[in-house]
């Protein structure tokens, strides 16, 4: 993605961007969830913005950019540290982003997310003083499915982390970074 001043189809897709990530945080950091009537909007909003808008990155790195996404957060799904919603987020950004910007999302998202895993378990210790509350993810391993539902409900929500604002805040800070370039 072109961070140029005067680049409007850049300015679109950066402009789509940004309210996606900043809805998912919000949406994540009070409801535990990122929801698909965000994302597939947003999904098809970037890809027709990649497609069809004059001078933009195109849908091949378009989806190459999603592929990336993808790939990045898959594993994390599949071993239960990460939620469906935020490998849906990254997928989503790497529509808008491409594949290079994608991964730098992600490598400064994950920089964000170690730290803040880091500050609470420190503060998390300090305050249960070595109890059995060992193990912090960033979403699944402290959860446990309700009787009633089938979503899953913290345990112990001081250990979790809403990812949707890491991934937030990291984009925000990438593409700070990216932009100084």
């Amino acid at each position: 993605m072109h961070l140029l001043a005067n680049d409007l189809p850049a300015n679109s897709l950066l402009a789509a961007l940004l309210l996606t990530v900043m809805a998912a945080a919000w949406t994540d950091f009070h409801t535990w969830r990122i929801p698909n009537r965000l994302l597939a909007p947003s999904a098809a909003a970037a890809l027709m913005l990649s497609a069809f808008a004059p001078g933009a990155q195109g849908l091949y790195l378009s989806l190459l950019g999603a592929a990336v996404g993808l790939l990045i957060f898959l594993p994390l799904y599949i071993l239960k540290g990460m939620a469906a919603g935020d490998v849906k987020l990254m997928t989503v950004i790497g529509l808008y982003a491409g594949p290079q910007l994608t991964l730098d999302i992600a490598l400064v998202s994950a920089l964000i997310g170690g730290l803040w895993v880091v500050i609470l378990f420190n503060r998390e210790m300090s305050v249960e003083n070595h109890n059995d509350s060992f193990g912090i993810c960033l979403r699944h391993r402290t959860l446990r499915r309700s009787n009633r539902s089938k979503k899953f409900i913290p345990q112990n929500k001081s250990l979790l982390i809403p990812y949707g604002v890491v991934i937030a805040v990291g984009t925000f800070a990438a593409l700070g970074i990216a932009s100084t370039h």
